[in-house]
């Protein structure tokens, strides 16, 4: 029977997940030995599965590693939407949609700062794979917590978010419509599922907007800068080409005053073998 894990598997595993994407394997395999000779078989055998995370899963690893709280608020934040559509919670869809965009594009943004110093350029594709494992793992039970303890190992192509799950519709508790009793209340189901589907796609579709909005406004303010940079370069040129302009002149006048004090030069001694 094996041993539970101790504090040091757990910390050579943490260490594994925060090895860059080319010492994976190495790392990985390294483990894998060190288990082996503890008799730890089984977990062996599970490491030995886990494939080399891609760049950006690794940068999306980091974070979580370095910033746990950001990771817990992207899951509260989920999870308040979650109940919100379902009608479980008091504050309002647009609200907690809000939230849970702003957790999506802080981590992305941190993810991408890990990405950038690794001496890799964001694309927009890069951008919005990001945005896509992060929305999956974020809403995936079985990703949660392995995003929370930085452990992913696969990037998600699922382009959605499962806000609602398997959970059953809620009832709600609204004023009656109807001519009863002053104050009194009657139940009122959930949204049916038509209307869930629609909020759950407005809400993706309004992540992708906002990243697509902040693509733009960093691709404009690239651009910005690359055009004043043109401008400058292009004062540095025609101020050197003026520089070397004057210079050639000012080379051929030094070469003209050397042939003149030649010419006096020469001048004066025959000057002087006359007398």
């Amino acid at each position: 029977m094996e041993s539970p894990p101790r504090p040091d598997d757990v910390r050579a595993l943490d260490a594994l997940f925060r090895a860059r994407p080319e010492q994976f394997t190495a790392t990985r395999n390294q483990l894998v030995a060190e288990l082996q000779r503890a008799g730890k078989t089984s977990a062996a055998a599970e490491i030995a599965k886990l494939p080399r995370p891609t760049l950006l899963v690794w940068a999306i690893n980091q974070v979580a590693h370095e910033n746990r709280a950001a990771v817990d608020r992207l899951l509260a934040a989920a999870d308040e939407l979650k109940r919100g559509q379902l009608g479980r919670a008091p504050v309002e869809v647009s609200v907690a949609a809000k939230a849970y965009r702003e957790a999506i594009a802080a981590l992305v943004e941190k993810s991408l700062a890990h990405v950038t110093s690794a001496g890799h350029a964001i694309t927009a594709a890069a951008r919005n794979r990001l945005t896509g494992t992060l929305m999956a793992a974020a809403t995936a039970p079985a990703l949660r917590e392995l995003l929370r303890e930085g452990r992913l190992s696969r990037e998600q192509t699922t382009t959605g978010f499962d806000v609602f799950g398997d959970a059953p519709p809620a009832l709600r508790v609204v004023r009656s419509t109807k001519a009863s009793e002053p104050g009194s209340r009657e139940a009122s189901p959930a949204p049916p599922p038509a209307d869930r589907e629609a909020a759950r796609r407005r809400a993706e579709a309004q992540v992708r907007l906002e990243t697509a909005r902040a693509d733009l406004a960093r691709a404009e303010s690239r651009a910005r800068e690359l055009a004043k940079a043109e401008t400058e370069l292009a004062k540095q040129a025609a101020d050197a080409h003026q520089r070397a302009t004057d210079a050639r002149r000012a080379a051929a006048q030094g070469r003209a005053d050397v042939a003149r004090a030649q010419a006096k030069v020469r001048a004066a001694e025959r000057s002087a073998r006359d007398r």
